[in-house]
């Protein structure tokens, strides 16, 4: 076999680098996917708080890992704890209102009756050609909706389990990537920016897009 030109030699290069950066992406993805929802909400909350953890990393000294430690504390108190606290709340009203509606001691009928009085005729209308403009008739129908929805939910208690600890495992991912994100985020943009094949003209304006 001939030898190789020497022109070609940087196109075979270039093109063997493409190929095994297609490969080790795909690999990589490959592995995360389970955790792509941890993975994505982490990236998101770490480009949200950027601003915050560079206020505190003054106020540290540049201490960078006080500084991403609270960061991730504030977002814990400001947003994930409150917002945990809301979703279980939601949960048990629902909870609640399902077993009201079940035992009949909540009248749908009633609350329908008084909101359908006040309509506009050409909404009853719509509503009679969707087939909803009877009142006791809707509420049939929910109830049976929010049977089936009982039943479904029954179904797969068994696997609430397995789920909760999925959740569980996802938010300590997610907590763990958001903390190295605060704190190596900057290098790893800068790692990235110069890796990836592409003219320095573009690299040059994204460093000026990204820059704080």
């Amino acid at each position: 076999m001939p030898p190789l030109h020497e022109p070609h030699r940087p196109a075979l290069r270039d093109k063997s680098f493409l190929l095994m950066l297609a490969l080790v992406t795909l690999a990589f993805g490959w592995i995360l996917w389970p955790f792509y929802g941890a993975v994505l909400w982490g990236t998101a909350t770490a480009i949200v708080f950027k601003p915050l953890h560079r206020q505190l990393l003054r106020r540290f000294r540049q201490r960078a890992n006080l500084a991403a430690l609270a960061t991730v504390l504030v977002i814990l108190l400001l947003v994930m704890l409150p917002l945990a606290v809301v979703s279980v709340s939601l949960t048990q009203e629902a909870a609640a209102l399902f077993g009201m509606i079940k035992s009949g001691e909540f009248s749908l009928t009633q609350y329908l009756q008084q909101i359908y009085a006040v309509l506009p005729s050409w909404m009853l209308q719509i509503l009679d050609r969707l087939g909803v403009a009877d009142p006791a008739l809707l509420q049939q129908r929910l109830a049976g909706t929010l049977s089936q929805l009982g039943q479904a939910v029954a179904g797969k208690a068994l696997g609430i389990g397995q789920d909760t600890f999925d959740v569980v495992v996802g938010f300590f991912v997610m907590l763990y990537l958001l903390f190295f994100l605060l704190r190596d985020g900057d290098r790893l943009s800068t790692l990235l920016r110069n890796a990836l094949p592409m003219p320095e003209a573009y690299k040059t304006s994204w460093a000026r897009s990204s820059a704080p």
